[in-house]
């Protein structure tokens, strides 16, 4: 919070301020790391669209409409049920049902593309992102990239749904076909380092020059490579040799879980101020050290709340 907000106002450039920046980018990963884990588990399977549309979509329809409830519960207000439900929830829910529906013709590309091609998707997906965000910082016009949606988007985030699922299950495609050990890791850790340092700079220029520039499309077009070096620790983690991995599985499946309410509470409520405000007032550890604290306490209030939900029959077997 703190980290994310707090970079506007520039006073100097100091290591601890390019710290705050760098942190501010890498708080955005948390979509597209949840689309490249969906693509990997799901762009492999065969489904008909009416089993998707009974065990995903219709779960996710139902999901809306408690948050619709709890968006108007928090607005105080009853009467836009449809305005709510339509244009007023988080975009993730829009975006993943969107993902949801496409999901049949994804698999078609997924399963039917060649390492090669596995390869130059996530290359070009690189390149027209980085570039896409570059043009964009030197207010540079153009019609060509707009055009090519499959890679990237004039809002950066309208593309994570179809970028992300297929470069998920690509990179998994890819690391099992690796011959050079650390060679995946190598190329993500130096692709994020370019795409880290550009957007610092960038975002630095356009806070000490005030150009106007959106620090919301910098901090989203160049988190690309971040989204996926995260995403492939993954397979240090898969390929340890753990003792109980039934009870691994159990425990991320509940954390699975309670992070869904999680994301639903914070984002449809309004009890993530309310926490705010009492710790903000209450402490007096100062403003880093409060946000720290905000961010802890919410998680693990929202985080029991979801795994005593769950434990309720219906609830359980819908999520």
């Amino acid at each position: 919070q703190y980290c994310y907000n707090c970079i506007e106002n520039y006073n100097g450039m100091s290591f601890f301020y390019a710290i705050k920046i760098v942190l501010s980018i890498t708080c955005k990963i948390g979509p597209p790391l949840f689309f490249a884990v969906s693509g990997a588990l799901l762009l492999g399977k065969t489904e008909s669209f009416s089993y998707i549309f009974r065990h995903r979509i219709l779960k996710m329809l139902i999901l809306m409409v408690l948050c619709t409830v709890l968006v108007m519960h928090r607005n105080n207000d009853y009467s836009a049920l449809f305005s709510v439900f339509f244009t007023q929830l988080n975009w993730y829910l829009y975006a993943y049902i969107g993902y949801l529906v496409m999901l049949p013709f994804l698999r078609l590309i997924a399963q039917g593309a060649t390492l090669q091609q596995a390869k130059l998707f996530i290359i070009l997906a690189f390149l027209f992102y980085s570039i896409t965000g570059i043009s964009m910082f030197f207010c540079f016009t153009q019609n060509f990239l707009q055009n090519i949606q499959l890679f990237t988007a004039d809002w950066a985030s309208t593309a994570w749904h179809l970028i992300f699922p297929l470069s998920g299950y690509f990179l998994v495609k890819i690391k099992n076909s690796e011959t050079k050990k650390g060679y995946l890791y190598t190329i993500l850790i130096f692709a994020t380092i370019i795409e880290l340092f550009l957007a610092s700079l960038f975002i630095i220029h356009t806070v000490k020059f005030k150009t106007g520039i959106s620090i919301e499309m910098m901090r989203q077009y160049f988190i690309f490579a971040p989204a996926l070096l995260v995403f492939s620790l993954s397979f240090i983690i898969d390929n340890q040799k753990i003792g109980n991995r039934r009870m691994l599985a159990r425990v991320l499946s509940e954390f699975g879980a309670a992070t869904l309410f999680v994301f639903i509470i914070d984002t449809h409520t309004g009890l993530t101020f309310r926490i705010c405000s009492i710790i903000d007032f209450k402490s007096y550890l100062g403003v880093y050290a409060n946000c720290i604290l905000n961010v802890f306490c919410a998680l693990i209030i929202y985080s029991m709340a979801g795994i005593m939900v769950r434990k309720i029959p219906v609830i359980k077997r819908l999520f």
